[in-house]
């Protein structure tokens, strides 16, 4: 895996940032963003390992640039007296304000992105591998039992980490996310494991759901945010 170039001129330190997920640590400096796995074991993953944190690492950057190549820059060593201590995933720092949700906050028109989006998706399952166990993993039923195993994971956390509100409102979401998902199995667009036929959907949808959309003319992205 090559390494990552220096950053050429790093944004001012007041702009750095830390973010934290329940497996990482990321750390936003300069143009830079450095992801830092956690030494934690879950049902899904196990980074107690030095080895098993620089593999995935290796991992990440292989397949995320499939699809953003300008974006997964390499894979980094923390060393220490010239021994190496931990890996780190580089990343190109994206604008915030080139986000989604901040282009839907400002009123800006989103067809273009959401279009360009829908595209790039079909473009990329198109081509991807296929086989019985890729196509089982987006059914209903194999996302019912990840959820099912992440809430046995956080039982023990409600009550102290979790409220019970908490709880209670995931529960909810989940409720509602598994209909949608169940719909979306029985829809016009076919099974679950026909994702990619679901995006192309959502793509023709967008183009056609009204004659007034087809006739205006559609706004694409703002190239600053490319």
């Amino acid at each position: 895996m090559p390494r990552p170039e220096r950053s050429p001129s790093p944004l001012p330190l007041e702009q750095a940032a830390i973010i934290e997920t329940h497996i990482s640590t990321l750390f936003f400096v300069g143009d830079r963003v450095f992801k830092l796995h956690k030494p934690v074991r879950f049902g899904f993953l196990d980074f107690r390992e030095r080895e098993e944190r620089r593999a995935d690492c290796e991992r990440e950057v292989m397949l995320n640039r499939r699809l953003a190549p300008d974006v997964y820059l390499g894979v980094a060593d923390v060393v220490l007296d010239g021994l190496p201590l931990d890996h780190m995933v580089v990343m190109k720092r994206l604008p915030e304000g080139c986000r989604l949700s901040a282009i839907a906050s400002r009123g800006e028109e989103l067809t273009g992105w959401l279009l360009a989006l829908a595209e790039a998706l079909v473009s990329f399952h198109q081509s991807a591998a296929r086989s019985p166990e890729i196509s089982h993993a987006a059914t209903v039923e194999a996302l019912r039992e990840d959820w099912e195993a992440n809430f046995i994971e956080t039982d023990r956390f409600v009550g102290t980490v979790l409220d019970d509100s908490d709880e209670v409102e995931i529960r909810v979401t989940d409720d509602l996310a598994e209909c949608t998902l169940a719909d979306v199995a029985g829809g016009p667009l076919g099974h679950a494991v026909t994702w990619p036929a679901h995006v192309a959907g959502s793509a023709r949808v967008l183009r056609s759901r009204n004659s007034s959309m087809l006739a205006a003319p559609i706004s694409r992205p703002n190239p600053d945010c490319l």
